[in-house]
């Protein structure tokens, strides 16, 4: 018997998704392969039960999951179908004993990775308000630095035969100027951060898609305003520097994408219903699957936005619920409540 995944959906006027019949899937994963390169870590997670009063105890639910923007993503990619593989650092410890075996059980190959025996495995954690926006975090992330250019031309055949490289801007300089200057891929990138974003400014011209949040995108730029139409202006800089898509999360306010010198501002009514860590990283993982299956890009934002939506539902960082046809059920929810 065949194995393969059938897509039972379509797109309706005004760009709404609509399910027609239930996606049957049949564990065949996409024949394509993507590496995913960057941090690893430990999960803390505080949720709040109250508003947060500074300078007291706050009464909370504390959970930890393996976590990482990297390793986030590889999983999300692998729960979605696709053959993912890892390249991370670990600590030879509990927790990274941790991540290893989740990532190994979630389906990602995660052997060409350092396992470090002298540096700690990184840890995150995050503090939520009640209402679940994250009022807080700190990290650890020292054992990144063990992914050196010199390891990763230890890695060249790996590299050279993955279709999609995803990066995270936890790698240092070096790392990801090895990675820009000598690989020809379509490589997606996440910017991580305010200040590790700027890491990637002189590469800009390599990168085939670009996922920074508003605050992250406006820095890259070197814009000060933060209006929706300085959005767009930092979209233009960054495609007149060669990046071919962008897509600029705005929080609850949905996303502000770009290709091809066409902008479209979508809203999705997402609902941040547990925990919104972990929401960036299905993104991501929505955008390189929609490209995987040659999606276009308007509807490859909206199912990415689907797919981030669904990640806010759980406590833990990656959703275990995160497939296709739960992603498309979230859209028809959303679309049906207008």
């Amino acid at each position: 018997m065949s194995l393969k995944t059938i897509d039972c959906y379509t797109q309706v006027k005004n760009s709404n998704f609509k399910i027609l019949s239930n996606i049957i899937s049949m564990n065949k994963k996409n024949d394509k392969n993507v590496l995913v390169i960057g941090s690893s870590n430990i999960d803390l997670i505080g949720q709040s039960k109250e508003k947060i009063v500074l300078n007291e105890s706050n009464p909370a639910k504390i959970s930890y999951c393996p976590g990482g923007v990297a390793r986030n993503i590889a999983e999300n990619i692998a729960k979605l179908g696709n053959n993912c593989q890892l390249i991370t650092a670990i600590g030879n410890d509990f927790f990274g004993n941790l991540i290893k075996n989740s990532c190994i059980n979630s389906g990602i190959d995660i052997k060409n990775s350092i396992q470090d025996d002298k540096e700690p495995t990184s840890s995150y954690i995050s503090i939520h308000n009640n209402d679940s926006e994250m009022f807080l975090s700190l990290n650890e992330t020292n054992i990144i630095d063990k992914i050196t250019p010199q390891f990763l031309e230890s890695k060249k055949s790996l590299i050279l035969s993955a279709n999609i490289l995803v990066l995270d801007t936890n790698l240092s300089q070096e790392s990801l100027n090895y990675i820009f200057e000598n690989y020809n891929k379509t490589i997606f990138v996440d910017t991580v951060s305010i200040f590790k974003a700027k890491k990637i400014l002189s590469n800009l011209d390599k990168i085939h898609t670009l996922k920074p949040n508003q605050a992250e995108a406006l820095n890259l730029a070197g814009i000060k305003e933060t209006k929706l139409s300085s959005i767009k202006k930092a979209a233009e800089i960054f495609y007149r520097k060669g990046v071919k898509r962008s897509l600029i999360t705005l929080g609850k306010k949905g996303a502000f994408s770009f290709e091809n010198n066409n902008s479209e501002f979508f809203s999705q009514n997402l609902n941040f219903s547990v925990n919104v860590t972990g929401a960036g990283d299905a993104l991501m993982a929505g955008l390189v699957h929609s490209y995987l299956k040659g999606w276009d890009w308007k509807y490859s934002v909206k199912f990415s936005l689907g797919a981030a939506s669904l990640a806010t539902y759980s406590l833990e960082t990656v959703n275990k619920n995160l497939n296709e046809r739960n992603i498309l059920e979230v859209l028809d929810k959303t679309n049906d409540n207008g």
